[in-house]
């Protein structure tokens, strides 16, 4: 999952820095994506506090590994959310640098 999400925005980033990014509102679709994951997840973590472990044992009382992928998968794509803008930032502040009679 890792190595497809990285490629996913590997692939993003690529495009954008050749000039060919999508528009603002495909863009705002991604934010809101990350956004929800992440709620979605802290949800979870909510029932499963409320329910007393609801996520964390089946019914036989095996321990499951869902939550946990599901925390994994959310810390994926946030640490690839935070890349993104971290290069993001980069590419505007040394490839597009301000004109000379607006720089301090």
């Amino acid at each position: 999952m890792t190595e497809k999400v990285i490629q996913v925005s590997l692939h993003k980033e690529a495009i954008r820095f050749l000039g060919h990014a999508s528009s603002e509102k495909n863009q705002k679709k991604g934010k809101v994506f990350v956004y929800v994951w992440i709620i979605l997840t802290a949800l979870l973590y909510l029932i499963n506090f409320l329910s007393k472990n609801y996520f964390s044992y089946s019914a036989s009382g095996e321990a499951t590994k869902g939550l946990m992928d599901a925390t994994y998968i959310t810390l994926e794509v946030g640490t690839v959310f935070v890349l993104a803008r971290i290069l993001k930032l980069l590419m505007i502040r040394f490839f597009y640098p301000a004109p000379k009679n607006e720089r301090k």
